[in-house]
């Protein structure tokens, strides 16, 4: 057969993600090809073109890889290694043979023979990106296979109104934890052996505030989960305890819910703070929108100006207040999900806790 006849095109899928490539990769025998510039610069490497030598480099972090279009061999790190095919020039782009993706990133190859796929799954070699769990969770194949960093509160093992599409992925066992920021929250792997500033154990050290580096990965329900590398306590006053709770997770229309608000010091000394003029501790309830639908403001005799109050090490305080949807004041509220916000003394605010309202059954 003519070598045309024998070229066939083929889809790549870069960590769950279809890619759409400046030209396309194709299957010529038992070889596929791909271009540089659609896979190697999506995982955070630097493609560098010397264009009257036809070489490339191509540089991420710890690796190095050279290769002349023509020849079927390549440097990596110094070491020279068979390419199996001669990289090639197609429609101005130039192809590689994809098991130089394996060899050079380390990343994972699977071939669909049926629909003429490939799955590449792989760790981006770009820097550190530091990011928020609702990026995440809004775009889990763009953030897949990236090295992310993400500020939050521990919340240990806990199920939550997502979990139920989660199958398939974390939490599959209650090593798992559940770290939470302002925007969302996100499952963490437990099963990954790494230094913590404290046990990272079902239902202790809850709320306290942590910076988790890992890699982004999207579980095969196609949701996001965290694969940790690195955990590190936030630092005082910063690291305070402040967290909004409630008994349950998800509550039937027009049940009440029980919401508790804790402060906490887990640091070896005091911490003083400087309370602001109001209330001493505020508690709202808002829809997926945003709206604020219920609101409780506690109301504490006046602080003299200036005045600081100590919260000693070790110690907590907490408050606990009923919501009773429908009642005075308190509109019923459809069902769907809803977060609980609280904060103390107009010093701290507690990252959203996430609740879901289901439809009572008639």
């Amino acid at each position: 057969m003519p070598a045309s006849a024998a070229i066939a095109a083929v889809a790549i899928f870069l960590n769950g993600n279809q890619v759409m490539l400046p030209t396309a990769a194709i299957q010529r025998g038992g070889t596929v090809m791909v271009p540089v510039k659609g896979v190697f610069d999506r995982l955070g490497a630097d493609v560098q073109w010397a264009g009257r030598e036809k070489t490339v480099t191509i540089v991420a972090q710890e690796m190095r890889l050279e290769f002349t279009v023509g020849s079927d061999e390549a440097t990596l790190n110094g070491e020279r290694i068979a390419l199996g095919a001669a990289p090639e020039i197609r429609d101005g782009n130039t192809l590689v043979p994809l098991r130089l993706v394996a060899t050079a990133l380390g990343a994972d190859i699977a071939w669909d023979q049926q629909h003429r796929r490939v799955y590449v799954q792989a760790v981006s070699r770009a820097p550190l990106a530091s990011t928020t769990i609702g990026e995440l969770v809004a775009r889990p194949y763009d953030w897949a296979g990236r090295a992310v960093l993400i500020v939050g509160e521990y919340r240990g093992w806990e199920p939550s109104p997502f979990s139920v599409a989660t199958r398939n992925g974390p939490p599959v066992s209650r090593r798992d934890w559940v770290l939470r920021d302002a925007t969302s929250e996100v499952y963490v792997r437990g099963d990954v052996s790494l230094e913590a500033p404290f046990p990272l154990t079902p239902y202790s050290n809850i709320g306290n505030r942590i910076a988790v580096a890992g890699i982004a990965k999207v579980a095969e329900a196609g949701f996001s989960f965290l694969e940790p590398r690195e955990v590190a306590e936030v630092s005082r006053p910063d690291g305070l305890v402040c967290t909004v709770s409630t008994s349950r997770r998800s509550y039937v229309e027009g049940e009440d819910v029980r919401i508790r608000l804790r402060v906490a010091n887990p640091f070896a000394a005091a911490v003083e703070l400087t309370p602001k003029p109001g209330p001493h501790h505020d508690l709202a309830i808002r829809d997926r929108d945003g709206r604020e639908v219920w609101r409780l403001s506690a109301v504490s005799p006046p602080e003299p100006a200036g005045a600081t109050c100590a919260l000693p090490p070790g110690e907590a305080e907490q408050v606990e207040e009923l919501w009773s949807p429908g009642s005075e004041g308190s509109p019923p509220l459809p069902p769907g999900r809803y977060t609980v916000v609280g904060e103390w003394m107009g010093a701290l605010t507690s990252y959203p806790h996430m609740i879901a309202i289901v439809p009572r059954e008639d």
